[in-house]
């Protein structure tokens, strides 16, 4: 409802226009799926998250601040577009971080939680944008979801600053490995412990 508001009031554009900007956030979300399946396998899932969050933040902000830049649509159609890529990538890497830290038996329950709260906060959104929607603007609105955007991206930062696995990955390595070259050295002492006796057994004269 926002984003109508946005386009009739502030871009003053029609309803056709908001069907070709929808479009475009479609053919966006499209691209952002083949790119990340084809690139998105060298980046761990928290870096890919504050990035991504950092990303449509600044997107969305020149988008919705846009009117003091330009009335152009064009540039409307191309930020759409480019911001499918960090929003797909956002969702991907919260998605795969939540799966991993949650237990297998509670995974269905978090997750029926997380689509829950989402829809919670549609509809607050919807109710909220409603009834301020006139008196504040829709610029107004849509910009404090940048904040709260950007918000969400400071979180990510401080609360992934530093990824715990290549530590146990590493860990975990020297410990297989320190236990492979104690199993060698016993068995090394073995068979130098072992040779002077077979010596001395084979130079013993028979009785």
């Amino acid at each position: 409802a926002l984003i109508v508001a946005f386009f009739v009031e502030d871009l003053h554009r029609g309803s056709a226009a908001v069907g070709v900007f929808r479009s475009f956030q479609v053919l966006g979300t499209l691209l952002a799926g083949v790119l990340l399946g084809i690139y998105g396998k060298g980046w761990r899932s928290e870096t890919l998250l504050k990035v991504s969050l950092a990303i449509a933040t600044v997107i969305e902000f020149l988008i919705w601040n846009g009117p003091s830049i330009t009335q152009w649509f064009g540039y409307y159609l191309i930020l759409e577009v480019a911001l499918g890529l960090p929003g797909i990538a956002a969702f991907v890497a919260f998605s795969t971080i939540l799966q991993r830290a949650t237990p297998a038996e509670y995974r269905g329950r978090v997750f029926s939680l997380i689509g829950a709260s989402s829809g919670l906060a549609l509809l607050v959104s919807v109710f909220v944008g409603g009834s301020l929607g006139e008196a504040v603007g829709p610029r107004a609105l849509l910009n404090c979801t940048v904040a709260l955007e950007a918000l969400t991206a400071v979180a990510a930062v401080l609360l992934f600053r530093k990824d715990p696995r290549p530590e146990r990955a590493s860990g975990d390595g020297s410990e297989v490995a320190d236990r492979g070259r104690d199993t060698d050295h016993e068995q090394d002492h073995d068979e130098h412990a072992g040779q002077p006796g077979d010596l001395q057994a084979v130079g013993q004269p028979a009785t």
